[in-house]
């Protein structure tokens, strides 16, 4: 289209020249230098620069691969809040499942010491926050797995409000929310997670914009400490593995993974062992292993 339109408008300037008036007496020109020699060899090309490796992007890495873990990572998760956190703050502003959604997003940002700047930053302009009541482990009968979800998203100024489906019943580990939670300890990760993967033993949800992945019969999540492959998806039978792992979750086996997200806690390249693996949002009716859940509906409507 740009081609056409410069052409078009060439043709139109010749059109509107003056028609042609008594032509000027004919003066000789002193004869034009001859061009200069053109040589037949065509001129090297220049090199292009060597690219420059730098670490992967971890929010371009296909979810299907997984890189070998050498060592336990050194840089913290962006997704800790554990050095922002003020427990001072978390006890002048407990909690309250009660009080209003934009005033419960208030509390959750002045607790974790985080601003609305300084989402903008990260580029997050969508959150599901999700609260418990504190657990008590004097109480053995402390049920802080309770929850509520609410689904926040940013308007045209950069502000926050409320999005659909709004406020939900939700379920987090037996213990509660923790932010330096370790393996098997049943309780949530605290922090500001991304989402990943949409996966599902269902097919998928049509109009989903999450990458999906079906669950087969060999897919599994490791959760064995000693493999090189913890805290990822894998396919048993990938000829590509470097070895196996002796524990694992059998993806197909859980009906609560009818409709899930993967959290994206702990994951490469921030995996440390023993700090927790297999974090994701999915269909539940219940307590949790350090998941978090919501009803099969509402899991349908927060994923598209």
């Amino acid at each position: 289209m740009l081609a056409f339109l410069l052409a078009a408008l060439t043709l139109c300037a010749c059109a509107a020249k003056p028609a042609p008036g008594p032509q000027p007496e004919t003066q000789t020109l002193p004869p034009e230098r001859p061009p200069a020699p053109v040589s037949e060899t065509e001129p090297a090309p220049i090199p292009e620069p060597e690219p420059q490796q730098g670490p992967p992007d971890p929010r371009k890495l296909p979810w299907e691969v997984s890189a070998p873990m050498a060592a336990d990572a050194t840089e913290p998760d962006p997704g800790s809040t554990l050095l922002t956190w003020d427990p001072a703050r978390a006890e002048a502003y407990p909690a309250d499942v009660y009080c209003g959604e934009l005033a419960l997003l208030e509390k959750w940002m002045a607790v974790e010491g985080l601003t609305e700047a300084g989402l903008a930053v990260r580029g997050c302009t969508q959150l599901i926050l999700v609260a418990a009541q504190p657990y008590d482990p004097a109480d053995e009968q402390a049920e802080a797995f309770h929850a509520v979800a609410v689904c926040y998203e940013t308007d045209g100024d950069g502000r926050w409000r409320t999005a659909l489906p709004g406020r939900m019943e939700g379920f987090v580990g037996r213990r509660g929310i923790h932010h330096d939670r370790a393996q098997g300890d049943r309780t949530s990760p605290a922090g500001l997670w991304a989402l990943g993967l949409a996966f599902g033993n269902e097919p998928m949800p049509p109009g989903l914009l999450l990458p999906w992945r079906d669950i087969t019969p060999q897919s599994e999540w490791v959760s064995d400490n000693d493999s090189l492959y913890y805290n990822p998806w894998q396919e048993r039978d990938d000829p590509s593995l470097a070895e196996g792992w002796d524990e694992a979750e059998h993806l197909a086996d859980y009906k609560d993974y009818a409709l899930a997200c993967v959290i994206r806690f702990n994951m490469y390249p921030y995996t440390v062992r023993n700090r927790g693996n297999a974090i994701f949002l999915h269909c539940s009716e219940g307590a949790t292993a350090g998941c978090v859940g919501l009803s099969r509906e509402d899991m349908e409507t927060v994923l598209l």
